[in-house]
């Protein structure tokens, strides 16, 4: 097939929809260059009106996946892929760790990197 360069291919483009106004802002790399030791106003935020970490807690508690170790060796693996796909981790369960070994560990270890 030739190509005919007096032939103009015509292209539709769609406009994503605009759920809300949006600030011009510069990437983070542009930020960290201009003065990587300020944030910027506009990302500053009152404690008050930031979540509380007990709070935050109890509800990743309550949604971060839970695999049966002794599940998964009678073939049982299709929660533990979907936990790694969609979380990333999860919290494993009759594992046959001592408690010995565990209760040295801070009660919610991701409050604290939070």
């Amino acid at each position: 097939m030739a190509s005919n360069p007096d032939h103009v291919a015509s292209i539709a483009v769609e406009n994503a929809p605009s759920f809300a106004s949006s600030l011009p802002v510069p990437n983070v790399q542009e930020l960290a260059r201009s003065n990587p030791l300020q944030v910027p106003e506009r990302y500053h935020r009152k404690e008050e009106d930031m979540p509380k970490v007990a709070d935050t807690c109890h509800h990743l508690a309550s949604e971060i996946p839970i695999i049966e170790f002794c599940l998964l060796s009678q073939g049982h693996s299709e929660e533990l892929n979907l936990a790694c796909r969609e979380w990333g981790f999860f919290q494993m369960v009759n594992h046959g760790v001592a408690g010995e070994v565990l209760y040295p560990l801070p009660k919610c270890c991701c409050c604290k990197m939070l």
